[in-house]
């Protein structure tokens, strides 16, 4: 129910007609003792309609899943290899470029130059395992899978031919 009411307001406030119009609505028991304009969310034991449920899926927002630290590592080791720069860029803090004749990023199987050829990368012993690292630089040398050289990466431009290869 609409309520509409009129105030008056004191002759000495200028800006101010002298009387002013509002609407109100009538409260339910709930607003009154300070609860939400909103409609009570129906109870668990309320059956919902199952017409309704999902009705537009395309729409209902979809929560994407965490990544893990080793899939974020990987999708940005992609996209730097992608703009031809070498994933250990991120670990050097300086732009290392690809190989000219580095092999695709996104072909394992395409022939070129690989990190698994080149002389500088080798196992380091660390804890229970061993870690494949670029020896080239003693930045790279840490215990961490952030700083592994793995083997089907393109070659950086520092590749050199391993001799037994």
């Amino acid at each position: 129910m609409e309520v509409i009411a009129r105030h008056r307001h004191p002759a000495n406030h200028v800006d101010a007609p002298n009387t002013v119009t509002t609407r109100t609505q009538s409260r339910t028991p709930d607003q009154a003792r300070g609860g939400s304009n909103t409609a009570a969310a129906p109870s668990e034991d309320h059956p919902r309609d199952p017409d309704q449920i999902d009705m537009f899926p395309a729409l209902t927002p979809v929560e994407p899943e965490p990544l893990t630290p080793g899939a974020k590592r990987t999708q940005r080791n992609s996209q730097l290899a992608a703009a031809f720069l070498h994933p250990l860029t991120v670990i050097l803090r300086g732009a290392l470029k690809l190989h000219a004749d580095a092999a695709p990023h996104d072909d394992r199987d395409a022939p070129g130059l690989r990190c698994g050829t080149c002389r500088f990368r080798r196992p380091v012993h660390g804890g229970a395992r061993n870690y494949p690292k670029c020896t080239r630089t003693r930045l790279l040398m840490t215990h961490s899978d952030a700083s592994d050289c793995r083997a089907f990466w393109p070659a950086c431009t520092f590749h050199e031919q391993e001799a037994n290869a």
